[in-house]
């Protein structure tokens, strides 16, 4: 069998063919991961497979993925974006923000899809960039209906930053969640791995990492390491597991999109996160709604966070029909009445405008 794929490909055209189908309307997508599922894996599937190029050959691709930059610039998206329409264009080494931008835009003569791989690289870009890469969708919609479009891949729950605001509204035009395995998909992934390590585990071996795996595809590699290892597989040794322990802890904040029938809910419950939040203090234990609020700040330490980035934080893509200002209020004062005396860190209000995460 061919594992080139983290699941066969009729399961992943299943997954992504109304994705497609909504891109090659001009529509913009966001396609949402669970943490640890295997983005590299999954856009290298979106990027050659035959089955998705046939049903989207009248759109070309445009990819953007931040480490492919040679530093976090403006003049350096644009160059990436040009390359990629223009390989041959002779302005490519310009440096001047605004002749690459015009250029850019004049090289776009057939429906276009950026896809925009979330990378923490993003937050350096400057919040120009956002806006220039919502020009180059303006300027395609009023020339031709629906010729630019964007997709989007993120985990579950993602912090926006600097570059992000004036795409907010594309990038939520429609939002697909990334589903977790089914048990056929994670027996195929434990299969594709053991067959790439030339590894060998048991039907009971296998049985019991799809059990406690719970459909979640990054759980089931550290996993796997520890039955090889030959330890008990039970709830002590896999709370135990350093790696394990990171992607429990990074699946806190986004407990709420796991089905509450999945096994992995019970895992999350006997998981008690620790006092500290990587350099941050506690007086007493953190909820998911406060490490999901506490990895935003952290993200965005000594910047403000609007009342708008909290109340996506905590309902998501109904954070506009679920806004409330008292449950914004309560939120931040339990987080702020958590933090330790001790932290070398402060939550602070600034006036009509929103919050800070700042050092003391």
């Amino acid at each position: 069998m061919d594992y080139t794929y983290p699941l066969p490909p009729t399961d992943l055209h299943r997954r992504f063919d109304p994705v497609f189908s909504l891109l090659n309307q001009g529509s913009n997508v966001t396609l949402c991961r669970l943490p640890h599922s295997g983005v590299s894996s999954l856009l290298q599937f979106i990027l050659s497979d035959q089955h998705l190029s046939a049903k989207f050959t009248q759109r070309q691709l445009v990819y953007l993925h931040p480490e492919s930059l040679a530093s976090p610039t403006s003049v350096n998206l644009y160059r990436l974006i040009l390359s990629q329409l223009n390989p041959g264009a002779s302005l490519l080494n310009s440096t001047d923000e605004f002749t690459l931008l015009t250029h850019l835009k004049s090289q776009i003569s057939r429906p276009l899809t950026i896809i925009i791989d979330h990378h923490s690289l993003w937050q350096q870009l400057p919040f120009t960039a956002g806006l220039a890469l919502k020009s180059v969708f303006e300027t395609g919609q009023h020339s031709l209906p629906c010729l630019v479009n964007f997709f989007f891949v993120t985990p579950y729950g993602f912090s926006p930053c600097d570059f992000y605001p004036p795409l907010k509204s594309y990038l939520h035009e429609n939002i697909f969640d990334f589903a977790l395995f089914t048990k056929t998909e994670a027996r195929y992934s434990i299969n594709r791995f053991t067959q790439l390590y030339r590894q060998h585990l048991n039907p009971s071996q296998i049985s019991q990492i799809i059990n406690f795996a719970a459909g979640l595809a990054g759980l089931i590699k550290p996993l796997i390491w520890l039955s090889l290892s030959h330890s008990p597989l039970d709830r002590k040794s896999i709370q135990n597991h350093p790696r394990i322990q990171t992607i429990l802890t990074d699946l806190l904040p986004q407990r709420t999109y796991i089905p509450s029938t999945s096994p992995l809910v019970a895992l999350l419950s006997d998981f008690s996160p620790p006092e500290t939040f990587g350099n941050l203090l506690f007086k007493s234990r953190l909820t998911a709604q406060d490490h999901q609020l506490l990895q935003f700040f952290r993200s965005k330490t000594e910047n403000l966070v609007s009342r708008d980035d909290i109340a996506q934080i905590l309902w998501g893509k109904q954070w506009l029909e679920k806004y409330s200002d008292w449950a914004i209020d309560k939120a931040i004062s339990r987080l702020r009445n958590k933090l330790s005396p001790s932290s070398p860190f402060q939550l602070i209000t600034v006036k009509n405008a929103g919050y800070k995460l700042i050092h003391l």
